[in-house]
């Protein structure tokens, strides 16, 4: 009986641990597509194309002060702008957003029966 309350309390943590992995992979696919729908000039805003994770937060991010172009020696700071004209982060996110919810079941199941 302690020993099912003990799995009872991991639990949670078994489920967030999952779903966590699922969202990371899946940022990770979102990163591959965003790259192959973005239009390449100088390859700048197709290399800045990253995912970034603070604790539980995922996030697939574009351009960035750090990143220059080597045209005009100026930051990737216009990814907003390519996105609206040529989208590469929509469809990125709604070809992973039809996987996702699939995906996070089957990570948390996994845990959960280990």
């Amino acid at each position: 009986r302690e020993i099912m309350q003990a799995d009872l309390a991991r639990l949670p943590e078994k489920m967030k641990a999952g779903a966590l992995e699922a969202i990371n992979e899946a940022a990770d696919f979102m990163v591959v597509i965003a790259k192959s729908y973005c239009p390449v000039d100088t390859g700048t805003l197709e290399g800045s194309i990253r995912k970034e994770q603070s604790g539980n937060i995922v996030r697939v991010l574009a351009g960035g002060y750090q990143f220059l172009n080597p045209k005009t020696n100026r930051p990737c700071n216009y990814a907003v702008f390519v996105e609206a004209k040529h989208p590469f982060m929509r469809p990125a996110w709604e070809t992973v957003r039809k996987f996702i919810d699939g995906q996070i079941r089957k990570k948390v199941l996994e845990k959960i029966n280990k």
